[in-house]
C-alpha cells in the first residue's frame, strides 16, 4: 500500500440500513421499541423508518408490557386496576374491560402511522385480546393484516371469533376480501413434540417394561433401538413423524371443524382437516366408530397427528390426493410457526426441506385424526399402516371366528369358510398392540421366560 493512499471510511449505520437488503435482514432482530428509539436518533433515521413501508409489516406485541393483563385481574369482578380508572358497571362490557391495554397501544401506534403497514400481527398469550379488538382490526379498511397469531389468548371468545371468520368468508363477501390469509390459533403441543422427538432419537428405554403397569423387577436389559430417518431438530412438527401435535385443551371441546371447512381455500390455519385420510379409512373403521362420528357431526375432524412424508410403513403410500409441496395449492398446507416476517402466505406455509434419510422424494403432508389412526398408529415411533396393509377389524373378526370354530364343531365347515374370507396374509398380522408397533417398539426386546422377563 502506498503511503499517500487513504482507506475509504466504513459506511455509517444510516447508509447500511438505507440498503433494502440489509434493512430486511436486520429488522427481524429488532423489537418495536428499538425501532422507535432508532427513529428518534435524527431526522434522517426518522424519515428512513417511517417512509419505508416494510419496516412495520411485522408487529409482535406478545411481550409488550402495556398489552399485558396480569392474572390478578381475573376474574372480572375484581373491579378497577391501574390501567383502568373506572370500575366495571352495566355500561362496560367484558370485552371492553379486558381490551383496555391493547386498545391503548393500538391507538398510539395508529396515530404514529404504524398499524396501517402491519401485515403480520402477533398477539399470542395476551389477556387483552378480545373479539371486539380483532373485529376492529380485521374488518376495517384502514388495516391490512394478512397473518394473525392469537394462540393462547384466554379472554378471546372462541365462538365469537369463529363467527367473525365465518362472516369474513361468506359467499357474498366483496371481491378481493378478506385481506386476512392466515390465522395461528391452535399452536402446537410443544411438550408432546419434544417428547416424541426424544423418543425417536434415543429409543424407548426398556421397551414394554417402561410402560405404565410394568411389574417391578422386570428386565430392562438390551433396550430396543428405534430407527428413524428424521433429526431431532426438525423445525416443523407437521412435516415429520411427531404424532400428536395439537394441544389437548383445544380438542377437549373443539368447535373449529366447521370454521376450517367454511374458510377452506380462503383463510389458512395452523391446523388442517383430516380430509384425505378420513374418506379413505371409512371402510376400515368399525361400525360403532362410524356411527358415533355421524351422530356427533364429525364428518371431517381436525387432523391431530403428523406422520411424516414417508407414508405407510408397509407400502409407503400416502392417502390419495395428499398435498405435495410444489404441486398442490398453498392453501392445502397448515401454517408453519413462527409467523414469517414477510407477511406472505407462501412463506407462512413453506415446509422444511426433506430430511436426508427420508424414503420420500417429495415433501408430502401426511396427517390423520384419532379416528383414522385407531389401532394402526405407533405412539412411540409414529409409524402407521394404511387400510390395505393392515385392517384391525379383519383381525378381530378372524380371532372371533377362530374362537367360534373351537366351540362350534357342528358348523365347522361354514365357520372355516368365513374364517378364510376374513383372514389375509398381511392384513391380519398384529402390527399395533396397546399403542405400540410390534415390529419396532412393543416386542423388540426379549421378554420371554428364562431371561429375567416380567412373564418369566
Amino acid at each position: 500500500m502506498e503511503v499517500g493512499s487513504q482507506d475509504k471510511p466504513p459506511p455509517t449505520l444510516l447508509e447500511l440500513l438505507s440498503n433494502t437488503l440489509v434493512l430486511d435482514a436486520t429488522l427481524p432482530y429488532l423489537a418495536l421499541p428499538t425501532v422507535l428509539r432508532l427513529s428518534a436518533v435524527s431526522t434522517a433515521f426518522h424519515r428512513l423508518i417511517y417512509e419505508t413501508p416494510r419496516v412495520f409489516r411485522f408487529l409482535d406485541l406478545h411481550r409488550c408490557r402495556g398489552a399485558y393483563v396480569s392474572p390478578s385481574v381475573m376474574p372480572i369482578d375484581s373491579g378497577g386496576h391501574s390501567w383502568r380508572a373506572e370500575r366495571l358497571d352495566e355500561n362496560l362490557t367484558e370485552d371492553e374491560f379486558y381490551s383496555g391495554p391493547l386498545r391503548g397501544i393500538h391507538s398510539k401506534l395508529s396515530k404514529m402511522g404504524v398499524m396501517k403497514d402491519v401485515q403480520t400481527l402477533v398477539l399470542d398469550g395476551l389477556g387483552s385480546v378480545t373479539h371486539d379488538v380483532l373485529s376492529d382490526i380485521l374488518l376495517s379498511d384502514q388495516y391490512h393484516v394478512r397473518l394473525l397469531s392469537v394462540v393462547a389468548c384466554k379472554n378471546l371468545n372462541q365462538r365469537k371469533f369463529q363467527r367473525l371468520l365465518h362472516y369474513m368468508c361468506r359467499p357474498s363477501r366483496p371481491e378481493g376480501s378478506p385481506r386476512l390469509k392466515g390465522v395461528y390459533v391452535f399452536g402446537t403441543n410443544e411438550a408432546v413434540v419434544k417428547q416424541s422427538q426424544s423418543r425417536m432419537s434415543t429409543g424407548r428405554e426398556g421397551g414394554v417394561t417402561a410402560l405404565l403397569g410394568a411389574q417391578i423387577g422386570a428386565s430392562t436389559t438390551s433396550p430396543p433401538t428405534i430407527t428413524t430417518n428424521y433429526p431431532q431438530s426438525n423445525p416443523n412438527p407437521w412435516f415429520s413423524p411427531t404424532g400428536f401435535v395439537l394441544p389437548h385443551v383445544i380438542l377437549a371441546s373443539n368447535t373449529w371443524e366447521e370454521t376450517l371447512r367454511v374458510c377452506r381455500d380462503i383463510v389458512v390455519f395452523d391446523a388442517v382437516l383430516c380430509t384425505h385420510m378420513h374418506s379413505e379409512m371409512a371402510p376400515y373403521r368399525s361400525d360403532a366408530m362410524n356411527t358415533y362420528l355421524a351422530s356427533s357431526g364429525l364428518t371431517m375432524p381436525i387432523a391431530t397427528h403428523a406422520l411424516g412424508p414417508d407414508g405407510c410403513a408397509g407400502c409407503g403410500a400416502a392417502p390419495e390426493d395428499a398435498p405435495v409441496w410444489g404441486q398442490s395449492d398453498v392453501t392445502a398446507f397448515p401454517l408453519v410457526s413462527p409467523p414469517p416476517f414477510s407477511g406472505r402466505l407462501v412463506d407462512a406455509v413453506r415446509p422444511p426441506s426433506i430430511p436426508a434419510g427420508s424414503s420420500s422424494k417429495q415433501q408430502r403432508l401426511v396427517v390423520g385424526c384419532t379416528w383414522c389412526l385407531s389401532d394402526r398408529h405407533c405412539q412411540c415411533c409414529h409409524r402407521y399402516w394404511c387400510g390395505r396393509c393392515y385392517d384391525p377389524q379383519r383381525r378381530k373378526r378372524a380371532l372371533q371366528l377362530e374362537a367360534q370354530a373351537e366351540h362350534d364343531e357342528g358348523d365347522a365347515g361354514a365357520v372355516a369358510e368365513e374364517l378364510k374370507r376374513a383372514e389375509g396374509a398381511s392384513t391380519t398380522i398384529i402390527k399395533v398392540y396397546n399403542g405400540l408397533c410390534t415390529q419396532y417398539c412393543a416386542f423388540s426386546e426379549d421378554v420371554a421366560a428364562g431371561n429375567g422377563a416380567m412373564w418369566g
